[in-house]
């Protein structure tokens, strides 16, 4: 007979369980392409990841975190159906799309992916599900993420969309606050900037020096050799 500690750490493990099934089967392999979170992601992780070197279990979360991130799945969803009733032409499952961009400082050009939660073109809706601190404290576009301005922004470049809009829904009790995020074309220039000088390290095989990253990032693990990029440019 199981004891109550013992039946609470399934509950805690589970999560963890799962996504170490959904991963057993995958290998690490180079990649061609950023994607677009990647603009607010760990340049080692995403250099580790298109060179092939990231190991698949790097970067699994905490099991409250997944629980947390499933939950929020689960809301995204909700608002995905809610937002079809009224928009019918509206699509969740477009494919990810994929363009190169030229850039005339480095070569070779470098590929940008990106899957948007909603579109009803030209018109696109990013779908984020948060904590109620984080919730309270977000009420105007300008509080928002800079990594949700730049999905954004990127996403509007690619789908080439008039408007975007983001909707944070609050896991708690299902609160919604919808934003207009405003075209900027100077962050757009920095990103895309951003990603060629790190597509010519790709290229190089120059690892990215390290940066202020979060405790649980790959990049701080044992398992994934780091050796900082000490050029001068």
């Amino acid at each position: 007979m199981p004891t109550i500690n013992k039946i609470k750490s399934w509950l805690r493990e589970a999560p963890v369980k799962r996504e170490l099934r959904r991963r057993q089967d995958w290998t690490s392999r180079p990649g061609d392409a950023f994607y677009v979170r990647d603009a607010n992601d760990c340049p080692i992780k995403v250099w580790l990841r298109r060179k092939g070197l990231l190991p698949p279990l790097a970067d699994i979360s905490k099991p409250r975190v997944l629980t947390l991130g499933q939950r929020g799945n689960w809301l995204e969803k909700e608002v995905l159906t809610a937002l079809k009733e009224y928009n019918p032409l509206a699509k969740s499952d477009v494919p990810a799309l994929r363009k190169s961009y030229a850039s005339p400082a480095y070569d070779p050009p470098f590929v940008l992916s990106g899957k948007p939660d909603l579109i009803d073109w030209p018109d696109l809706y990013e779908i984020k599900s948060i904590g109620t601190k984080e919730f309270d404290e977000t009420r105007s576009v300008d509080q928002a993420r800079q990594s949700w301005h730049d999905q954004c922004n990127l996403y509007r470049d690619l789908f080439q969309v008039t408007e975007c809009y983001l909707i944070l829904v609050e896991r708690n009790d299902a609160r919604y606050r919808v934003f207009r995020v405003p075209e900027d074309p100077d962050r757009l220039r920095y990103l895309l900037r951003y990603f060629s000088e790190l597509e010519d390290k790709i290229q190089s095989n120059v690892m990215p020096a390290r940066t202020d990253c979060w405790k649980d990032c790959p990049c701080r693990s044992d398992d994934v050799p780091v050796e900082e990029d000490t050029s001068t440019d």
